[in-house]
């Protein structure tokens, strides 16, 4: 189990009993004066959060989720607060989710996460339609790019949905859905038809996914919610609703500049040394990363990228915009990224591509040579200012720094360097796209955050 699943599935918990008190009820019984930790919410509304539970479809067991939320009341403070704002205010969004009448749900709807019949039916017709000729074909979009789309890296994102709000009708249009899917096979996409024409129970030759999608998020039957851990104040935001709306914000994204990056220096040669003035304060070490900056409708943003040489050891490149500098969204592959920057320059994206794959053996190679019993001694000595970094943490930094950052980033800052702004403007157009579910064969969703 992981954190995410362990929030997501606590987020489903908590919209169900929103759902189930209706606005008027949730703000007073799901208010963080009366019950500032879950531990006070559990002791008073035990019989609340088990009819809750009964309506919400999660893959965690509820003790695994009430041991995560006793744990982390930061978690237990966004999920409240996201329920509370989706009861209120997401018949604004669409009026056909009556969610703010007390138990609505109890009209056949439920809250899902990681379920086999909504998300895991979801999923597959996604699979299916990411290998469609129509989307193996299928442009960037207009003004982008001329090159192919080869479709999505993972089902994030087509559509970033953690949790599911759906009834039986959803369900069994679902189930329906994957029939005919998977008779169409290659034939069947994200993209066609018109949504006047057919209906979910009846689609004509030629309906997408996306149209698919479309037609049981307008006739209320289903809700697509994506996640983000709140700190203050929530917001419910559609995404991909309006093709205008989508458009004019990848339109209006324009590259205005980059980070300095410096070539990675340990701070002695002997590891054991450059951890003692590392950990001591008496040194310090260049920033591993770089971050390309953007202009955008909403505010100022930056493409941070970046190698994380904890124990997953992966490439990620994540965007952050708007007033706060929210996280929008990530991709943690080096190859999609190649992929994307390949449709604007082929000959860089390949430069990248092999240094990346070069330093990525280099890393793990050297990274195996630290045994078990080695890593467990080298994690006992700890940074005094931090005590969250170990000493084994510093060596895999080490790692990741000359075996992968020193030879990747220059291709970067070469590249930013000395292309024209149309092109690198292009780069972070696309990068938006795919990273924040914005490309033209995206799905709807609703994020909350």
């Amino acid at each position: 189990m992981s954190e995410t699943s362990l929030f997501e599935s606590a987020q489903a918990l908590f919209c169900s009993i929103a759902d189930s008190l209706g606005v008027n009820q949730s703000k007073k019984v799901l208010d963080l004066k009366t019950y500032p930790t879950f531990s006070d919410f559990q002791e008073d509304n035990k019989k609340l959060i088990d009819t809750a539970l009964k309506q919400a479809n999660i893959t965690e067991t509820p003790q695994a989720v009430y041991n995560f939320l006793l744990k982390s009341d930061s978690w237990y403070k966004s999920s409240v607060a996201i329920a509370n704002k989706i009861v209120k205010d997401l018949t604004d969004i669409d009026s056909d989710f009556n969610i703010k009448k007390k138990g609505y749900e109890g009209t056949g709807f439920h809250w899902f996460r990681g379920d086999k019949e909504v998300m895991g039916g979801i999923e597959a017709l996604y699979k299916i339609a990411n290998k469609g000729t129509s989307t193996t074909t299928a442009l960037w979009g207009k003004g982008n790019t001329s090159s192919t789309f080869f479709g999505y890296g993972n089902v994030n994102k087509w559509n970033p949905a953690d949790i599911y709000y759906a009834n039986k009708t959803a369900k069994n249009a679902i189930k329906k859905e994957l029939t005919r899917a998977v008779g169409l096979k290659t034939s069947y996409g994200f993209s066609g038809g018109n949504i006047k024409k057919g209906s979910v129970n009846s689609p004509i030759e030629g309906d997408g996914l996306n149209l698919f999608i479309e037609r049981l998020i307008d006739g209320g039957d289903l809700l697509p919610l994506s996640l983000k851990k709140a700190t203050g104040s929530v917001t419910l935001r559609p995404v991909n609703f309006v093709k205008d709306i989508k458009n004019e914000l990848l339109d209006s994204i324009t590259y205005t500049g980059k980070s300095e990056w410096k070539v990675y220096k340990r701070l002695d040669k002997d590891k054991r040394v450059s951890w003692s003035l590392y950990s001591t304060k008496k040194g310090t070490t260049e920033t591993r990363d770089i971050k390309l900056y953007f202009d955008s409708a909403v505010g100022k943003g930056e493409i941070k990228i970046r190698h994380d040489p904890s124990d997953s050891g992966r490439f990620v490149a994540e965007i952050l915009y708007g007033g706060a500098k929210a996280k929008a969204g990530s991709i943690a592959s080096w190859k999609q990224f190649a992929l994307i920057w390949g449709s604007v320059d082929p000959t860089a994206a390949n430069t990248f591509k092999r240094e990346y794959g070069a330093g990525d053996n280099a890393f793990k190679k050297e990274k195996s040579t630290i045994t078990s019993k080695l890593k467990v001694a080298l994690r006992q000595n700890k940074m005094p200012s931090n005590k969250k970094i170990t000493e084994y943490d510093h060596y895999m930094a080490i790692a990741s720094a000359e075996n992968i950052t020193n030879k990747i980033m220059p291709v970067i800052v070469n590249w930013f360097t000395k292309s024209n702004k149309a092109k690198k403007t292009l780069f972070v157009r696309l990068m938006f796209q795919v990273v924040t579910s914005r490309s033209p064969m995206s799905s709807r969703f609703v994020i909350a955050k």
